[in-house]
């Protein structure tokens, strides 16, 4: 199991160097001087993905704290999670339509909140004002963009 989770992680980090250093450059425009790149988003998914690799590899190398895999089917749980978060993002866009971005990612952070089990209303509460906040300080505050 170490050596697939070896393989797995290195298999990983390599595709995000292929896509860091070839596939983003080549197919991204680099952008205006004074503009945020494009390629600015992709490459720090990427980063993480490659951060991501690079953690699994080297936890199944040096003994990390990997849990092991457990085979068998599905547990209800995660059927069920299956089939209620997309139904929960579809919920959202449709509420996106209806009534704008913030009761839509308000429903979506307050949804998923709840199925994860969370029950404390100043959690749930926090979440979803916390998260909305900060994308608007980001994105109309520091960034100077609209959404939509």
């Amino acid at each position: 199991m170490r050596a697939t989770e070896t393989i797995a992680g290195l298999a990983l980090a390599a595709f995000a160097v292929v896509l860091l250093v070839w596939v983003i450059p080549a197919e991204i425009p680099r952008g205006f001087s004074g503009q945020l790149s494009p390629r600015l988003v992709p490459q720090v998914a990427v980063a993480g993905i490659l951060a991501l690799g690079l953690w699994i590899a080297g936890a199944a190398l040096f003994g990390g704290r990997i849990p092991p895999h457990r085979p068998g089917p599905f547990s209800r749980g995660e059927l069920s999670a299956l089939v209620a978060l997309p139904a929960l993002v579809l919920l959202a866009l449709w509420v996106l339509g209806l009534g704008g971005p913030l009761p839509a990612g308000a429903l979506l952070v307050t949804g998923a909140a709840l199925m994860m089990g969370e029950r404390n209303p100043i959690a749930l509460v926090l979440l979803p004002v916390g998260s909305l906040a900060l994308g608007w300080l980001l994105l109309y505050r520091i960034l100077g963009t609209t959404v939509g």
